[in-house]
């Protein structure tokens, strides 16, 4: 047997993404905790290009001792 209660319901968030935050409402906009998630992605890609070949850097050594 079908709910088509619950179909209808669910149907009208079809192709929209739900953000959950633990700050409430005087804490954070909603408008700012969408941005908040969208910007996520450049972090992670950012991230991503890190530990990949994109960052051509050479390692640096330190040493650490008495100068006399």
């Amino acid at each position: 047997m079908r709910k088509e209660e619950s179909i209808t319901a669910k149907t009208t968030l079809d192709g929209l993404y739900v953000i959950r935050t633990s700050l409430g409402s005087e804490q954070l906009e909603a408008n700012a905790a969408a941005a908040a998630y969208k910007s996520l992605s450049q972090v992670e890609r950012a991230f991503r290009s890190i530990k990949t070949v994109d960052l051509h850097g050479r390692s640096v050594f330190h040493f650490v001792g008495a100068l006399t």
